[in-house]
């Protein structure tokens, strides 16, 4: 509700009272950080995985989101590969910010070979489609890359139902 330092002064009392915050809460702080707060917003994410919290999806795709609005591309796929390394399951969610974040940017063939990575990770979700990343491609007048995709890039199958 645009009340961050609100929320900051609660926290705040948690800590002093020695109330232990969950993820929830720390997810809450972080989504609070909006804008201008995306520094604090990280510094947050830091202070969770101190305190033994276990960042979950919301809280990567809350991050990812924020780092694509600041610009900081190779940041926010960063954040992308640290959610892998602690297990946090890929969703359609995720792919669909990560993708369409990067097409938007007109990084069309970083997306691709995001997704090449992950998909060889087995990462990719069941259910998952590249139609944005083709679309971008075709829009690049890159349609020979976007039959890749289309046709599992090179005989890979994607990982989709």
């Amino acid at each position: 509700m645009g009340m961050h330092e609100k929320a900051m002064a609660v926290y705040a009392k948690m800590i002093k009272d020695r109330v232990k915050p969950d993820v929830f809460i720390f997810n809450t702080l972080i989504r609070s950080c909006r804008n201008s707060l995306f520094g604090l917003a990280l510094e947050m994410f830091k202070e969770m995985k101190d305190k033994g919290r276990s960042p979950n999806v919301f809280s990567f795709h809350t991050l990812i989101k924020g780092s694509f609005r600041e610009r900081k591309f190779e940041e926010g796929t960063g954040m992308a590969y640290e959610m892998l390394e602690l297990g946090c399951q890929f969703s359609n969610v995720t792919y669909e910010i990560l993708v369409d974040g990067l097409c938007r940017e007109g990084r069309v063939l970083e997306a691709c070979d995001f997704l090449i990575d992950f998909s060889g990770k087995g990462a990719l979700p069941n259910g998952f489609d590249c139609f944005c990343l083709i679309e971008a491609l075709c829009g690049e007048e890159n349609v020979g890359r976007a039959l890749e995709f289309v046709d599992g890039y090179g005989g890979k199958e994607m990982h989709q139902a």
